[in-house]
C-alpha cells in the first residue's frame, strides 16, 4: 500500500510541518474503519455526512484528513448530527415505518381469512366476500376501522348457519383483527431501525416509544405505527444525531488503533538499539508531537515515521546514527 503523506519539503530550514516534519495524513485503511463506524452509528447516509463535514467545516477532502484534526471531525460531526444527519434518518426511518403500516393494511384480508378459516375452514372466504358484500364493501377494501362491523354483521350471518358458539367466535376472530399485531410487524420495525439508526436503532426507538407514546414497543399496535413516524420526524432529531454521534466517537477512538501490534514491537525494538530503553517511549512522544497516535502506526506510514525518527533522534544520537535509524525505519515498509 502506497503510504498515505504529504510530500516533505526541503526549505532549508528542516521539514515542513511540527518540528521539522510533515502531518501524516490518515491511512486508507483507517478512513475505511472510521466510514464503517459512521455506517455502523449513523446510518446508511454516514458516508456522504462525513465527507461533506470535512468538506464544508474543516476545508479538507476526507482523504486528505489528518491526525490532528479527527477531533475537529467529531466535535463537527457531534454538532451537525441533530439537525443535519438526525434530520435525514429521522425522515427515513419515518417513512419505513409508515411503509411497514401500509403493508400490515395491505395483507389484512389475507389475515383475516387465515384466522377465520380455524373456526369455519375452506368456508371462510366465501363467507367473508358475502358479508362485505352485503356491507356495501369488498374483501380486498376492508380496512381496520371496518373491522367491528364487520364482525356483528359475520355474526348475524353465521348464527342460523352454524349456531351461537361458532357464530360467537367468528365475530370474535374479525372484532380482535382490528388490533391484532402481525407477527412479522415488530421484526420490520427492529429492522429499519437498526437500517436507519445503526447499532443503536431498537434502543433509541424502544426509548421514544417509551417516552412519547407511552407504550413498550413491544405493545405497539398497527394504527399507532402513524403517530410512532410523527414522533421519530418531530420529537426525535436531536435524540437521534446526539446519541449516535457519540457512539460514533467512541467507535471512532477504537478505529483510530492499528491492529498491527507486531510491527509496533518491531519498531520499540529497534528504537532501543539506537537511544537506548526510552526507545518505545522516543518514538511514542515524536510521533504524538508530530500529530499521530503511536497506536495508529502500521505499515503504510513508515516512510513518514522515517522521516519523524531522523528528525527528532538527530539531537540524540547524531546525523549519521538518526540516518542510519531511518533508513531500518523505512526498511519495514518492503521487509527489508
Amino acid at each position: 500500500m502506497v503510504p498515505t503523506v504529504r510530500p516533505c519539503v526541503d526549505t532549508g530550514k528542516g521539514l515542513s510541518g511540527s518540528r521539522g516534519v510533515s502531518m501524516v495524513a490518515i491511512s486508507s485503511a483507517l478512513q475505511h474503519r472510521i466510514i464503517k463506524a459512521a455506517e455502523t452509528h449513523l446510518g446508511p447516509q454516514a458516508d456522504e455526512f462525513v465527507r461533506d463535514v470535512c468538506r464544508n467545516r474543516l476545508d479538507t477532502p476526507f482523504e486528505a484528513l489528518e491526525f490532528t484534526r479527527i477531533n475537529a471531525l467529531l466535535k463537527a460531526i457531534e454538532q451537525d448530527a441533530g439537525e443535519v444527519l438526525g434530520c435525514r434518518t429521522a425522515e427515513a426511518l419515518a417513512e419505513a415505518i409508515l411503509q411497514i403500516k401500509a403493508d400490515v393494511e395491505a395483507g389484512l384480508a389475507g389475515r383475516l381469512i387465515g384466522s377465520l378459516a380455524r373456526v369455519m375452514g375452506p368456508a371462510a372466504e366465501p363467507f367473508m366476500r358475502n358479508v362485505c358484500q352485503k356491507s356495501g364493501t369488498s374483501l380486498d377494501a376492508v380496512t381496520r376501522d371496518a373491522l367491528p362491523a364487520l364482525a356483528r354483521t359475520a355474526k348475524t350471518e353465521a348464527l342460523p348457519l352454524l349456531g351461537e358458539e361458532t357464530a360467537g367466535a367468528v365475530e370474535h376472530v374479525i372484532a380482535r383483527a382490528a388490533t391484532a399485531r402481525p407477527p412479522a410487524m415488530l421484526a420490520g420495525i427492529l429492522a429499519a431501525a437498526r437500517d436507519c439508526l445503526g447499532a443503536r436503532g431498537e434502543e433509541i426507538l424502544r426509548q421514544l416509544c417509551r417516552s412519547r407514546l407511552e407504550t413498550d414497543l413491544d405493545e405497539i399496535e398497527p394504527e399507532a405505527l402513524a403517530l410512532l413516524a410523527d414522533a421519530i420526524r418531530v420529537q426525535s432529531v436531536d435524540l437521534i444525531g446526539s446519541a449516535n454521534a457519540a457512539a460514533f466517537a467512541q467507535a471512532v477512538a477504537a478505529a483510530l488503533m492499528s491492529p498491527n501490534v507486531a510491527l509496533r514491537g518491531r519498531l520499540a525494538e529497534t528504537a532501543r538499539k539506537y537511544v537506548g530503553p526510552a526507545g518505545e517511549d522516543f518514538l511514542r512522544r515524536s510521533c504524538r508531537r508530530a500529530g499521530m497516535p503511536w497506536e495508529a502506526v502500521d505499515v503504510e506510514h513508515m516512510m513518514w515515521l522515517a522521516e519523524v525518527v531522523r528528525t527528532e533522534s538527530t539531537a540524540l544520537i547524531g546525523k549519521k546514527q538518526a540516518d542510519d535509524f531511518a533508513r531500518v525505519v523505512r526498511g519495514f515498509l518492503t521487509g527489508k
